[in-house]
C-alpha cells in the first residue's frame, strides 16, 4: 500500500513487536505470543529490569528521529516534556536506562508541569491576552484560576494510550515536514564562486558563510522578495454591508424617471429653485435649452394626478416624483414653458427669416441685371434648335432651366468633349467676360439652398409662435389665483407681437419682401 518503512517501524514498536521480521517473511514465528517458548521455558527469570540505549528506547527513539528530520529542539523538547520524558536524555543517545520504567508514577504534579496547564503559561508570558486565554482553556475543561497558582498541586493527567501517541507524533511529522517543503524556493545567483580564498584575502577577513547567516535583520523579506514561486493572491476583502437605504416611491414610470433624472442633473440646483426660476422667467436659469428640456419632460395628466394623490413622506418619493409634486402648484406648466420659449425665440426667428428673403431677393436682382446671362441662354437656344433641327423639339422659342445642368451629358461623336465644353469655347470666342458672369452674384450660393418650402416653413412657424404667446397670456388672465412671485405677464405681455394687429403687420411685410423673387420667376417661365 506504500507507507512509508519508518512509519511502518514506529507502529511496530508501539505495539511491541520486532521490526527486523519484516526483512525475513519466511521466517516461522509462534502464532499466539502469550505461549511460552521452550527456550523461554529453560531460560531463567531475569534478575533486574532490561537495560537499553536511549536512541533504542521505544519512547525516546522517535524523538531522535523527529531531530534527525531537522525539528527545533525547542519543540522537541516542549513534545517530550508533555509525555513525561527527560529531555536531557536527548544528549546521551548511548546510556543505559531501564526498558520500563518501574518507578511508580506520582499521583500529582505542580501545575507549571501539568503538560495541558504549562503550554498556556507559556502563552500567558508571550501576551496572549488574559480572557483569549480562558476562552480555550475552559474549551479543555481546564480551570483558568490556577494560571495564578503555577506552584500548586493537581492531578497527574491520564496517560495516554502509545497508539494515540503514535498517531499525533505522525501528524507532527507530516505537519513539520509539509512547513519545511512550503519553505519558498529562491531565485539563484549565478556567481562563480572563489572556493579556497587566500588568507590575506577580503573573504578571509568576512568570516564563514555559516557565521555570515547570523545576519538574519538583513534577509528576513528575501525569501519574500527572491521567491522563484509568484506571490499568493491577497484576499479579497468582503464588502461592508451597506445598510440599505429607506425604499423609494415610484409613481412614475422606471424609463421616464431615468431620463428625468439625467435631465434635472444638468440643472444642479433644488427643485424649488427651478419652479422659482419658471415663475419669475429667470432668463440667468432658463436658457432655450433648457426650456425646451423641460418641457419635453413636462409631467402628463395622470403623472400630476398620481402624483397630488400621494399622501405619505416627500422625501421617500424618487427624484422625478418629488420634482413633479413641486412643480404642481405651477399653473399650465407646459404650456407657459412653450409661451417662455417662443417668446424667448422670437426676434431671432424672426431675423433669420428676414436675412433668407433679402439674400433670395438680392440675388434676384442681381441675376435680373445681368447682362450676360440673357446672351448664354441664347446661344444655348441655337445650338439646341440647331442639334434637334427636322424634330418636334426643334424651332423652340425657349426652354426650361433645367436643360443647363444636362450639357455635360451631350457628347461629341469622338467623346473628345460635351456641348457644355463646346459652349465655353463659343462664349470665349464671342466675349471671354461672360464667362465670368458670377462675380457678380455673391449671394447666389447661399440663395440657392433657400427653398420655398423653407420660406414657408419659417413663416408657419412664426405665426404659431405668436399665437402660442397671445392664447397663454389670455389664459393667465384668467386664473383664479396668481402667485406672487409670478412675473409671467409682466416678462411676456410687453414683446411686440402681443397685439394681434402687429403679427398681421409683420406677416404681411414678409409677404412684399417675397415679390422680387416671383418677378424674376415669372421672368424666365418658372
Amino acid at each position: 500500500m506504500g507507507m512509508p518503512a519508518m512509519q511502518v517501524e514506529l507502529k511496530m514498536k508501539s505495539e511491541g513487536l520486532d521490526a527486523t521480521v519484516l526483512s525475513t517473511p519466511d521466517k516461522m514465528i509462534p502464532e499466539n505470543d502469550d505461549a511460552p517458548t521452550n527456550e523461554a521455558k529453560k531460560a531463567p527469570a531475569p534478575a533486574g529490569p532490561v537495560m537499553v540505549a536511549v536512541k533504542d528506547h521505544p519512547k525516546y527513539a522517535k524523538y531522535f528521529k523527529l531531530a534527525n528530520m531537522g525539528m527545533p529542539a525547542m519543540q522537541v523538547e516542549l513534545k517530550m516534556k508533555a509525555e513525561g520524558l527527560d529531555p536531557t536524555l536527548m544528549a546521551t543517545p548511548d546510556k543505559k536506562i531501564p526498558e520500563k520504567d518501574e518507578k511508580p508514577e506520582p499521583k500529582e504534579i505542580l501545575v507549571k508541569d501539568h503538560p495541558d496547564y504549562a503550554k498556556y503559561l507559556k502563552l500567558q508570558k508571550m501576551g496572549m491576552p488574559q480572557p483569549q486565554i480562558e476562552l480555550k482553556m475552559k474549551a479543555e475543561n481546564l480551570n483558568p484560576e490556577l494560571l495564578a497558582k503555577p506552584d500548586s498541586v493537581v492531578p497527574v493527567p491520564a496517560p495516554t494510550s502509545d497508539a494515540e501517541t503514535n498517531v499525533n507524533v505522525a501528524i507532527n511529522v507530516v505537519k513539520f515536514v509539509a512547513k519545511v517543503k512550503a519553505k519558498p524556493k529562491l531565485r539563484n545567483l549565478y556567481w562563480e564562486p572563489v572556493v579556497e580564498p587566500t588568507q590575506s584575502s577580503l573573504w578571509s577577513q568576512i568570516g564563514a558563510p555559516e557565521d555570515n547567516q547570523k545576519e538574519i535583520d538583513a534577509l528576513k523579506q528575501l525569501t519574500t522578495l527572491f521567491s522563484s514561486v509568484p506571490p499568493p493572491e491577497k484576499e479579497k476583502k468582503k464588502p461592508v454591508a451597506k445598510k440599505k437605504a429607506a425604499t423609494r416611491v415610484a409613481l412614475i414610470d422606471v424609463k421616464r424617471a431615468n431620463n428625468l433624472g439625467i435631465m434635472l442633473a444638468r440643472f444642479r440646483m433644488p427643485y424649488a429653485e427651478i419652479k422659482r426660476a419658471v415663475l419669475e422667467i429667470d432668463r440667468e436659469v432658463l436658457t432655450t435649452e433648457k426650456i425646451a428640456a423641460l418641457i419635453q419632460f413636462a409631467p402628463e395628466g395622470e403623472e400630476l394626478e398620481a402624483v397630488k394623490a400621494y399622501t405619505g413622506e416627500p422625501k421617500l418619493l424618487g427624484d422625478a416624483e418629488q420634482y413633479f409634486l413641486e412643480i404642481s402648484t405651477v399653473p399650465r406648466y407646459a404650456s407657459r414653458l412653450q409661451a417662455v420659449l417662443a417668446t424667448f425665440q422670437f426676434d431671432s426667428n424672426v431675423e433669420e427669416q428676414r436675412r433668407l428673403i433679402e439674400s433670395v431677393n438680392n440675388t434676384c436682382a442681381a441675376l435680373r441685371a445681368n447682362k450676360a446671362i440673357p446672351e448664354i441662354l441664347k446661344l444655348v437656344l441655337v445650338l439646341g434648335n440647331t442639334l434637334n433641327e427636322g424634330t418636334a423639339r426643334g424651332g423652340a422659342q425657349g426652354f426650361k432651366l433645367s436643360i443647363l445642368l444636362k450639357l455635360v451629358q451631350v457628347k461629341a461623336s469622338d467623346n473628345s468633349m460635351t456641348l457644355l465644353n463646346y459652349l465655353a469655347i463659343v462664349l470665349r470666342k464671342k466675349n471671354p467676360e461672360w464667362l465670368t458672369f458670377t462675380d457678380s452674384l455673391e449671394s447666389l450660393e447661399e440663395a440657392s439652398r433657400v427653398t420655398n418650402q423653407v420660406l414657408n416653413a419659417g413663416e408657419a412657424a412664426i405665426k404659431k409662435a405668436s399665437k402660442t404667446v397671445v392664447t397663454e397670456l389670455e389664459a393667465h388672465t384668467k386664473l383664479p389665483s396668481i402667485a406672487e412671485n409670478d412675473k409671467f405677464q409682466e416678462s411676456i405681455a410687453p414683446v411686440r407681437f402681443s397685439d394681434r394687429d402687429d403679427v398681421d403687420e409683420w406677416s404681411s411685410l414678409l409677404k412684399n419682401q417675397k415679390k422680387p423673387q416671383k418677378r424674376l420667376l415669372k421672368n424666365i417661365n418658372l
